[in-house]
């Protein structure tokens, strides 16, 4: 009921979805509220919304009730073979460096799976345009989707020798304030870079950032620090290569930058599709153990 009464907006449109009474409805949110021991909705004459706490509530119940289905779903169609069409969205650097590898190997075991993958960093509409699935680097922002963690990326701070010879190498954020950097567009709040001690992990610095080199591509941006055009942040996928031939060095060992998460998302469904269901549980089972981009 509290699912139905956050998304219809009224205690009278969830009542009549639900075939009850506002009252009822009303008793039922109450009794939730007196087992939990906290308040989940404001309520007024003119209006209805979540507290913090009901709106955290909210989503992982939902969560809940998705991996729910999916179970159910999964349970049944454990017999059948996965068929049909699957589209997706991926993010263009990791899609075209990583992913694909994932998504042949899904082909070549489900040979009656169709894959229609658009590789872009466009943030596209999953329901409107009609996508199964997306995959997306970074925390969910609409909750009418529903999201699954395939893995933590790690990102690194890294420049090339030939740029390192001509600076002294940072040690700490502000000493960035000094150096020549390559921003990434990719990144949410591109100019700003956080970092966390290894000491101190509970505190964060943030610096902010003017780029000589500006960049809406991750591969650009790695191309431009292999030229020595200056500091980068880069995810480990795509520079891993190119720390294990010395062409680009890592830098400040006593700071990190927090992980983003890699998630399959997809629109709420009672049934989840086998195919859809299928990807995914594949994708989570392949990067399982596949961390080699961690240094």
């Amino acid at each position: 009921m509290l699912i139905a009464v956050i998304e219809q907006g009224s205690f009278a449109k969830a009542a009549e979805q639900r075939l009850t009474s506002v009252a009822q409805a009303s008793k039922l949110i109450a009794r939730l509220e007196n087992e939990l021991g906290v308040q989940l909705l404001h309520r007024s004459t003119r209006s209805l919304r979540t507290t913090e706490i009901g709106q955290a509530y909210y989503f992982q119940v939902k969560q809940l009730m998705a991996e729910f289905d999916e179970l159910e779903v999964s349970v049944k169609n454990q017999s059948r073979t996965p068929s049909g069409r699957i589209k997706i969205s991926v993010p263009n650097s990791f899609g075209v460096n990583q992913l694909s590898h994932a998504l042949v190997e899904f082909a070549q075991r489900y040979p009656e799976i169709e894959l229609d993958v658009s590789f872009t960093d466009r943030l596209v509409n999953v329901i409107d345009e009609g996508f199964d699935l997306a995959i997306r680097i970074g925390l969910l922002k609409d909750s009418n989707l529903i999201a699954r963690h395939l893995l933590d990326i790690q990102i690194l701070l890294v420049a090339a020798p030939s740029y390192l010879q001509q600076v002294q190498s940072p040690e700490k954020p502000e000493d960035l304030l000094k150096h020549q950097c390559i921003i990434d567009r990719n990144f949410k709040e591109p100019e700003f870079w956080r970092f966390s001690s290894t000491e101190q992990p509970q505190l964060e610095e943030t610096v902010q950032l003017e780029g000589r080199v500006n960049f809406a591509n991750t591969e650009a941006c790695h191309i431009a620090a292999l030229a020595g055009l200056g500091v980068c942040r880069i995810p480990a996928f795509i520079c891993s290569q190119s720390l294990k031939s010395k062409q680009l060095i890592p830098l400040m060992p006593n700071y990190y930058i927090k992980s983003s998460g890699l998630y399959a998302v997809y629109p709420p469904s009672r049934h989840l599709a086998n195919k859809v269901r299928s990807l995914i549980d594949f994708l989570k089972d392949y990067y399982q153990n596949r961390q080699e981009w961690d240094f």
